[in-house]
């Protein structure tokens, strides 16, 4: 299997949690997301887990705001689409 780059990493993550209708766990990124799949018996569940933090910081860095839910019904992360989009232009036609 082709190593998988980080932009084509974290576009996965963005296509998966915007596409999911609810919170996403961490257990199903892991499945869903390659990049963050164990590639042998020597890769660490740790570190997966250390790329996925360091993907959400930059997530946040670009403006995709994330959330993590947990409550006694759904636990896991979603993007926040009404804060992570900027507003539409109000132009007129000179501008």
């Amino acid at each position: 299997m082709p190593e998988i780059t980080k932009t084509e990493r974290i576009l996965n993550l963005v296509s998966l949690l915007l596409a999911a209708r609810c919170p996403v766990p961490w257990r199903d990124i892991r499945v869903q997301v390659a990049g963050y799949q164990e590639d042998d018996d020597s890769t660490d569940p740790e570190s997966l887990r250390r790329r996925f933090e360091r993907d959400k910081k930059e997530l946040v860095q670009l403006g995709i705001v994330l959330e993590y839910i947990q409550d006694d019904l759904v636990e896991g992360y979603r993007i926040v689409r009404a804060r992570s989009w900027m507003a539409p232009l109000d132009l007129d036609a000179q501008e």
